[in-house]
């Protein structure tokens, strides 16, 4: 049985590949995410975990959430485009030959090459008269 892109083994050094352009026709256009390491997950395949939170942080400039942590990238131009191959059973008795389909194209990657930044969240304490709640509360003294 053949795995596609998806359900690469996490301990796997292939890149993670995102979908774009869904509906369209012809092959879609996928981007690759490429890092520097490895990806620790306690799933057996990568198929249907959401990574975490990408924003865009400028034209060419990406910002990835993964829980705690964050990643700064860029997005660059592949010199040469990859395909996306899926197999194809065949199901001709008498040829017994393997064949592949084009599912998708690769033609940018984002480029992820710097150790994650760990998030240090405060703690805020909002209520009336606490260290955080603004101009309009007055802390009592006892």
């Amino acid at each position: 049985p053949s795995r596609g892109p998806e359900e690469m083994a996490p301990e796997s050094p292939a890149p993670v590949l995102i979908r774009q352009n869904e509906g369209g026709e012809g092959p879609m256009e996928w981007t690759m995410l490429e890092f520097q390491g490895a990806i620790d997950t306690n799933a057996e395949t990568l198929r249907g975990i959401e990574l975490g939170d990408l924003d865009f942080v400028g034209k060419d400039k990406v910002r990835l959430r993964i829980g705690k942590q964050m990643l700064d990238g860029s997005v660059t131009s592949l010199k040469k485009p990859q395909a996306v191959l899926s197999k194809v059973a065949s199901r001709d008795v008498i040829h017994d030959s393997t064949s592949y389909e084009v599912v998708g194209v690769i033609r940018r990657k984002m480029l992820f090459t710097t150790r994650p930044n760990p998030i240090i969240e405060r703690k805020v304490d909002m209520r009336p008269g606490g260290e955080n709640a603004g101009p309009n509360y007055k802390r009592s003294r006892s």
